[in-house]
Order: structure tokens, then C-alpha cells, then sequence
């Protein structure tokens, strides 16, 4: 009795615990399991890039003046003072992990896709799509950092391999590369505008202002790229909404900062910055009676990530006419970027 009492104590059965929160490598392979990987990268991208309060859109808005804070954080304080540092951590951070996960997310599907999904037409867009949400990091890389951005990534048998920093015009060149194997794959109209589209920005931010009104000419006016948020969760949420729409906001429409700075909210209202004038207060307490931007009205309110305008140039941002040229997160001086 004391033998067999002994022996079952010893089981090794009772460590064996099932863990239903993660998900084995085995359970993702095949078609079924890459489009989910997929889902779950597309869904990484626009955290990214609209959603949360330090987004891409917010960060770079932050930097270019076309938000401004009512936070009491140092870390966006800085940023808007153009007094970056990595050693603040927060928000400055974050923007930058949050799209570097979509980047390498995005990548490491990509090749997974291709070994496994057929290569019918559906397939196809599905990958030309993929290609251009990666360029489209790619390029808020090189549009909102100084070089040295590197590019590390997952191997197949889970190695780490560091990436070796990148000059901006490396990462441009990155960028168009991905652009270009988005459209050598896409057979339906929506993703060939969507990569031409983002051709067209590059080309824009190369100088090559020719090459890039040629890139898009062939994209309807009306075409617009469209992420989907929602309220079902905090992460899906829009993130522009949240930094600056409710009471309390850590960040409002910004205007006429630094005195010379240019005045978003004109009367009448520019259509691309709506906004109406309200008496919310701002996180900080002693930001009052602050404007309302009208753009992004609920959690769930979409974001345009490509369109075009009426003189077939890609439009750079969906706020507003200027975008930030470099987000400084290691605070180096303009003249040293």
C-alpha cells in the first residue's frame, strides 16, 4: 500500500496542467491558422497606428503640432516640446514597440502565407494586402524616426536575429520594395489603389513628386482604405477618439502653437480638422474650456489610412495637411538627423 501510495505521489501527471490561454505552434499551422495569424497582425497594425492614446497618428500630431497635450505626463510633454528621450518611457515607447509588433507581425506571416495558402485570386489580394500594411510601417518608420531604425525579426525555428540599424533612406527603400510586391500580387482594384497609394507616398517623401502623381493616377478619388474599430474591447477602440474627444482628454486639437504655429481651427470650420467649441476640461485640470475635434465622434469611429485627392496626389495623413517629419526618441537635435 505505502509502494503504491508512493508511486502515485510521484506522477508526473499531476504537473502536466493544461494552459487553454495559450496557443501551441501546432495549432497555427496550416491555412486555417495563418489566416488567423493574419487577423491577429492586421489587428496589431491598427493599434499601431489609430488606436490607443499614443498611436502613430496622436504621436506624430503630438510632434507636429496638430495636437497638443492636456496630460500631466512628462513623457508627451516632451514630445511636443520636441525633448524626446527613450528614458521616459510611456508613450514615447510604446508608439514605437507598438509598431515595430506590426512590422515583424506582418512580415512573419507573410512568408507563412506563402508556404501554405493556394494561389488563387483571393489568396493573392490577401497577400498584396499584407505587403502594403508592411510598407506602410515601414515607411511611418522612416517618415517619424532618425535613422537607425533596425528591423529584427522571428526566425522560422524561433531565434531572435537582431536587425542592423538602417539609414532612412534604406527603410524608404525597404518600403517601396514592399509597395512593389504588394502590386505585383494584388488583382483586385481595392488593393492595387491601396498599394499604389502607398508607392505614391514614398515616391512623395523620395521628392520624386512625378513618379508619384503617375503612381496613383489610376485610383478613383472616391477610393478610401478604411480601419474598422470598435467597442467591444479598450484595444479595438479608436485611439484618436479616446486621446482627445471625452472629458478629462490627455490631448486636444492643437493651433497657433509656439505663436507662429498654423491655425487648424479656422472659421469657417476646414473640412479636414471639424471641430466646435466646448467647455471640456483637459486630464491636466487646468487645460478649460477646450475644442471639440469632430472627426473622430466615437470609440468605434473609423480611420482612413489611404485615400487620394482630387489632383491625384496620395494624401499624407488623415488629420490634416502637414505630418511630422521626425519622431525623436532618443531627443537628437534636428541638425544631427
Amino acid at each position: 500500500m505505502a509502494a503504491a501510495l508512493s508511486a502515485a505521489g510521484c506522477s508526473s501527471d499531476l504537473l502536466t496542467v493544461a494552459t487553454p490561454d495559450v496557443i501551441a505552434e501546432s495549432a497555427i499551422g496550416g491555412s486555417l491558422g495563418v489566416t488567423t495569424l493574419r487577423n491577429g497582425a492586421m489587428q496589431d497594425f491598427i493599434v499601431a497606428y489609430s488606436g490607443t492614446q499614443d498611436g502613430f497618428i496622436v504621436a506624430t500630431g503630438n510632434l507636429g503640432d496638430e495636437i497638443q497635450t492636456t496630460d500631466t505626463f512628462a513623457d508627451r510633454y516632451n514630445t511636443d516640446a520636441r525633448n524626446a528621450s527613450e528614458l521616459l518611457g510611456g508613450a514615447i515607447n510604446s508608439t514605437y514597440n507598438q509598431l515595430q509588433l506590426a512590422r515583424a507581425g506582418m512580415a512573419s506571416v507573410i512568408e507563412k502565407w506563402i508556404a501554405v495558402k493556394p494561389t488563387n485570386s483571393a489568396a493573392k489580394d490577401s497577400l498584396a494586402e499584407m505587403y502594403a500594411i508592411r510598407g506602410f510601417t515601414e515607411t511611418f518608420f522612416a517618415e517619424g524616426y532618425c535613422s537607425g531604425v533596425p528591423f529584427s525579426k522571428v526566425a522560422a525555428n524561433g531565434d531572435f536575429v537582431f536587425g542592423d540599424p538602417l539609414t532612412t533612406a534604406q527603410v524608404y527603400t525597404r518600403a517601396s520594395a514592399s509597395m512593389d510586391s504588394a502590386l505585383a500580387n494584388a488583382t483586385g482594384a481595392t488593393y492595387r489603389s491601396l498599394a499604389s497609394i502607398g508607392k505614391a507616398r514614398v515616391l512623395l517623401d523620395q521628392g520624386q513628386y512625378a513618379a508619384a502623381a503617375t503612381a496613383v493616377s489610376a485610383v478613383p478619388t472616391s477610393f478610401k482604405y478604411i480601419l474598422s474599430h470598435s467597442i467591444a474591447t479598450t484595444r479595438q477602440n479608436n485611439g484618436i477618439w479616446n486621446a482627445s474627444y471625452p472629458a478629462g482628454s490627455r490631448y486636444n486639437v492643437g493651433t497657433k502653437e509656439g505663436t507662429n504655429g498654423i491655425d487648424y481651427l479656422v472659421t469657417p470650420v476646414d473640412p479636414r480638422v471639424p471641430w466646435t467649441p466646448s467647455t471640456r476640461t483637459g486630464f491636466d485640470g487646468t487645460s478649460r474650456n477646450l475644442p471639440r475635434q469632430e472627426k473622430y465622434t466615437a470609440q468605434a469611429a473609423p480611420a482612413v489610412l489611404a485615400d487620394v485627392s482630387k489632383r491625384g496626389s496620395s494624401r499624407r495623413r488623415p488629420a490634416s495637411t502637414p505630418r511630422a517629419a521626425d519622431l525623436r526618441p532618443t531627443g537628437t537635435p534636428c541638425s544631427r538627423c
